[in-house]
């Protein structure tokens, strides 16, 4: 269970997911450690792919595009035991995206050698249209893409959604 206003500790891996050690996003952030996150791609009956602007105070990547919802996956408050990977897609879609979650699928497991964030990724895909109510403090705006309008935007787009859509052979 996540706690508001408490700090989250982050779950350090190494490529194959074994667990290292907890440490705050600062630390792993400055270190470069590689962590365990979680990254949601929302697809419509169109097969458009919904993307998210991350917000212009993000730390990391402001102003840039990323798949529908993404986050950490971090150690539980009450418990030594980290989040599962299902647990924290839960809470990065209810944060991020500000509706309930839908039936997210599993898909895989991706390193994403990123060196200013170097993370290991469940990727969970969902059929989705909306609607979608954006936390402003993490999200901009979320936008419906193409294929082809995701290759128009390569530029704009987070090293993890580069990785995450080519894992899913959106792009």
């Amino acid at each position: 269970m996540r706690i508001e206003g408490q700090q989250e500790l982050f779950v350090v891996v190494d490529d194959h997911d074994n667990f290292i050690k907890y440490l705050s996003e600062d630390e792993c952030h400055v270190q470069g450690l590689r962590h365990r996150t979680v990254s949601m791609v929302a697809i419509n009956e169109e097969s458009e792919i919904a993307m998210q602007l991350r917000s212009p105070d993000k730390k990391l990547f402001p102003n840039m595009y990323t798949v529908t919802a993404s986050g950490h996956v971090i150690k539980k408050s009450e418990s030594d035991e980290p989040e599962t990977y299902d647990e924290a897609a839960e809470a990065e879609w209810i944060e991020e995206v500000g509706v309930p979650t839908p039936s997210l699928t599993f898909v895989k497991k991706a390193v994403i050698p990123a060196p200013e964030h170097p993370t290991l990724t469940a990727i969970y895909t969902t059929t989705y249209s909306g609607p979608f109510k954006p936390n402003p403090a993490e999200v901009a705006y979320i936008k419906f893409f193409t294929k082809q309008g995701l290759q128009e935007i390569m530029s704009q787009l987070t090293p993890n959604a580069r990785i995450v859509l080519q894992e899913l052979n959106l792009i």
